[in-house]
Order: structure tokens, then sequence, then C-alpha cells
């Protein structure tokens, strides 16, 4: 896994693809170090990933979602979108939210990790936005 991982994060890093995202999405799942998130384009937070990131000394650009995850005593110092739909799961609701703001397509981090209920939500839905951007 840590190949696969050093793999595309070079990949990512070298290749002139990079230039076609516009955002980075990090949900609260594993994501990769600090290093990954040194780009010129926003960051952005869904809900729990504002945790993540700040973990790991990263300020998010944005942070989107019910906000019912993050840190209460962070939450100040953020710049936030509060999506409050309870119909929608945080993820569905901020990639929707990002397409309105033409920040897609995006690098998505954070997919795995935790419950295999959400992990499989996580890739539901970024296939589903995949599909429909296309």
């Amino acid at each position: 896994m840590q190949n696969l991982h050093e793999a595309f994060h070079d990949h990512v890093l070298h290749c002139s693809i990079q230039k076609q995202y516009r955002s980075i999405v990090v949900l609260n799942g594993e994501i990769p170090d600090s290093s990954f998130f040194k780009r010129d384009i926003p960051i952005i937070a869904v809900d729990g990933g504002a945790n993540r990131l700040l973990s790991i000394g990263v300020q998010p650009d944005l942070v989107m979602g019910d906000l019912d995850s993050v840190n209460p005593s962070l939450r100040a110092s953020l710049n936030t979108i509060c999506l409050p739909d309870q119909d929608y799961c945080d993820f569905s609701k901020a990639m929707a939210r990002l397409k309105t703001m033409k920040l897609l397509p995006s690098i998505i981090t954070g997919i795995t990790g935790g419950a295999i209920d959400h992990i499989l939500q996580n890739i539901n839905i970024f296939l589903r936005t995949c599909l429909k951007s296309s």
C-alpha cells in the first residue's frame, strides 16, 4: 500500500496533469503526510477532515459540511461553509458545492479509514461525481 501511495504522490507532483486539478478534498480517513498538500490549489476539508489536516500542521483553505465533527476549539479560526442538510452525507454535499464553485476536478484524500460502510459510501460518491462531470 505504501508503494502505491508513493507512486501516486510522485505522479501527481511531477506530471503535467496536476495543472488540471482545481482543489484537494480531504475526508476524515487516512491522509498523506503534510508534504503532499504543498500545491497551489485550494485545500478543502470535509467536516472531520479539518481535524486530520490540522493534526499534521496543514491549514485548510475551506471547511465544508454540517461541521459536527470539527474540533470546536479550532472551528473559530477556520473558513467554513455550513451545509446542514441531513438527507445527504457531508462528502456528497461538499462535492455538489465544489461543482458550483468550479473547484472540480479534485484530488480526493481520506476516502479510506474507519468503518467499511463509510469507505464504500465515499467510493460511491467519488465514482458518481466523476461520471457526472465527464
